[in-house]
């Protein structure tokens, strides 16, 4: 399975690094996982060059999935569930987080919309809740006991 997460901007604070690195880790296991951080665009349209660079990520990967406040809020357990299909399926998945103004329309069109729920997080810190929910879906999915399920 190849999972690819495609998102803007440095890791801040740099604190959250060995975390990011941990859960890549452990992930190496059961998957390819390939983040791509990219500069935030500034100028004029920002957005749209931003999309373009997403886009070009997305060729090849049939799942695709974008971090969006407005998408649907989605438990571990779902999270399992959908990575379960995945693995069956279509084992080439990307996953977008955009910058601080958020993905282009013509990019959060061409994806399915999910949520972290409804808190608003930083976007290195949804990077980190992100790959941790991953590792969560993979241990529940091969009968690992690291989710615990309450």
């Amino acid at each position: 399975m190849r999972i690819r997460l495609v998102c803007f901007g440095k890791l801040t604070p740099r604190s959250l690094q060995p975390a990011v690195e941990e859960y890549a880790l452990r992930l190496s296991r059961w998957c390819k996982l390939d983040i791509q951080e990219l500069p935030e665009e500034k100028g004029q349209d920002p957005l749209r060059k931003e999309a373009d660079l997403v886009l070009k990520r997305m060729d090849g990967f049939p799942v695709r999935l974008a971090l969006d406040s407005r998408g649907e809020a989605w438990s571990s357990e779902r999270w399992a569930q959908e990575l379960s299909c995945w693995r069956a399926q279509s084992p080439n998945v990307v996953l977008a987080i955009g910058s601080a103004d958020g993905l282009h329309a013509d990019v959060v069109s061409q994806c399915r919309k999910v949520s972290l729920g409804p808190v608003t997080l930083p976007h290195s810190l949804a990077r980190l809740v992100l790959l941790e929910q991953i590792y969560r879906a993979h241990t529940q999915v091969l009968g690992l006991p690291y989710h615990l399920g309450h």
